[in-house]
């Protein structure tokens, strides 16, 4: 088939086929580009219960696009076959497929998670990648009320505006020191004319 075929196959299963249960493409020279194509027609089956795609060479990146496409939908996948197909490390994704009974793991050297963890079964497994996720994800920012931020900022920084001096506030304070001194000026001589008056 190939990633061609891969992509006519998704495309089926994207649109219709609610009889079809089962999908065996094992060994049929799918690439990680395939196997996303793949994971998006996956992504909207309710019908598909078991993948194999064996013997291909989707390797970890391959993986991780295809269970991150059907994460979260309503593709009710409970057994993954990737036996052979170059895998070194599992998706945290494979945490998000609620259905997930059984995956096949067969002739990869799989080296995160560690073997050990692995042989425990596949419930240890996704309790394992489950919690190395979440010590892995950033904290939460806690969200803040955008309306009562900036209400906090105005009542912070309206205080200080009012203590910095305008640019105008020189130019004001001068000109009513002249307009004083004009006043006081029309005052004196209009008490010396007074005075001049009455002495003539």
């Amino acid at each position: 088939l190939g990633d061609e075929g891969v992509t006519v196959v998704s495309r089926c299963i994207a649109t219709g086929c609610p009889w079809v249960t089962t999908l065996w493409l094992s060994t049929n020279d799918i690439t990680p580009a395939g196997a996303k194509v793949l994971g998006e027609g996956l992504a909207m089956s309710q019908s598909v219960t078991e993948l194999s795609v064996a013997n291909n060479p989707i390797k970890s990146d391959g993986l991780a696009a295809l269970v991150a496409a059907v994460a979260g939908t309503e593709c009710p996948l409970a057994k993954l076959d990737i036996t052979t197909c170059q895998v070194i490390r599992l998706p945290f994704e494979l945490c998000d497929l609620e259905d997930l009974k059984v995956i096949v793991l067969e002739d990869n050297n799989i080296l995160f998670p560690q073997r050990e963890v692995i042989s425990r079964g596949i419930t240890a497994t996704i309790d394992f990648l489950q919690r190395t996720r979440e010590t892995q994800s950033p904290p939460k920012t806690p969200q803040v009320d955008s309306s009562l931020s900036a209400g906090r900022q105005r009542r912070k920084l309206l205080p200080e505006l009012d203590q910095v001096p305008h640019p105008m506030d020189d130019w004001r304070h001068s000109r009513n020191q002249h307009q004083d001194s004009f006043a006081s000026m029309d005052s004196s001589l209009l008490l010396a004319g007074s005075v001049t008056g009455q002495g003539g």
